[in-house]
């Protein structure tokens, strides 16, 4: 770090972290037969059938892989509330405000690629939470830097009437 900037990517030392992680990207193949489905696809007796049993399959496969994600999403929430009751900053609001920008992100991106109505909501709920949190801890930091103020200067004039 250089002043308030890293000398490797540039990041100001407020968005920047360094972890000893290597992210790989890994396929995920998974191989499932629906036995129903199958028997279903075998006794169907021409390309219509074939293709309504396709359709079927299809939408109950996205139907799976919508719940899959829901749960993450959950799951994602409940972790950054853990992370976040764990927080050992003295500055708690960093830690709520990158929570809240992370959420941003993650919510742009989930929009551009046009994911169902439903996640969509769940993120923009939890981002929501997370804003009013954020709200009320630099409240509470504006207060206490308001109250710490008064006693200072309480404390000044208590010394200076105390010297006549």
């Amino acid at each position: 770090m250089d002043d308030d900037e890293c000398l490797i990517c540039g990041h100001s030392l407020w968005d920047h972290r360094h972890y000893p992680v290597k992210w790989e990207l890994v396929n995920d193949q998974q191989v499932s037969v629906d036995r129903e489905m199958k028997e279903r696809w075998e006794a169907a007796k021409d390309g219509e059938e074939k293709l309504a049993v396709l359709i079927e399959a299809g939408n109950k496969a996205l139907e799976e892989l919508r719940q899959v994600i829901a749960t993450a999403i959950k799951d994602l929430a409940r972790l950054v509330d853990d992370y976040n009751c764990l927080a050992l900053s003295g500055c708690f609001s960093a830690q709520v405000e990158k929570t809240v920008t992370l959420l941003e992100q993650r919510f742009q991106g989930m929009d551009q690629k046009a994911v169902g109505q439903e996640q969509l909501q769940e993120v923009d709920k939890y981002l929501e939470h997370m804003k009013e949190k954020l709200r009320l801890l630099r409240n509470a930091e504006e207060q206490v830097q308001k109250e710490t103020v008064r006693v200072v200067l309480h404390t000044s004039v208590a010394s200076i009437d105390g010297h006549r």
